[in-house]
């Protein structure tokens, strides 16, 4: 499964992705189907983080954007300030989904000449 998912699509968006499929992915974890399709992909992955509140501020995942970040063909959606459902005032939220699906049109386009090769083993 995780072969034709990473094979078959022009592009990957993944959203909202969970503190739990960053860390993941930032650790080079094959944990899930999905997991190995991101990490076994060459077409653009767009990733929208969902960071709750003080997630970043911690030692342990305050470097996962970064990392994830650095894969040349992942693409991180920047969140937005916006109003917490879990805090009383404005904070960094997930980028509404027509931002995401935004950067994902254009990144593929952008890569619409990337040869999808149906016999890369992931």
């Amino acid at each position: 499964m995780h072969t034709r998912i990473a094979t078959a699509y022009g592009g990957i968006l993944v959203y909202p992705a969970s503190v739990a499929f960053l860390s993941g992915l930032a650790a080079g974890s094959g944990a899930s189907p999905f997991h190995l399709a991101v990490l076994g992909t060459r077409v653009p992955v767009v990733i929208a983080p969902s960071f709750p509140l003080g997630v970043l501020g911690n030692p342990i995942t305050g470097d996962v954007p970064a990392r994830v970040g650095a894969v040349p063909n992942y693409h991180l959606v920047d969140p937005r300030k916006g109003k917490s459902r879990s805090v009383d005032g404005e904070t960094d939220v997930t980028a509404p989904m027509w931002d995401a699906i935004g950067i994902y049109e254009a990144t593929v386009d952008a890569d619409a000449d990337v040869d999808v090769d149906d016999s890369v083993s992931v």
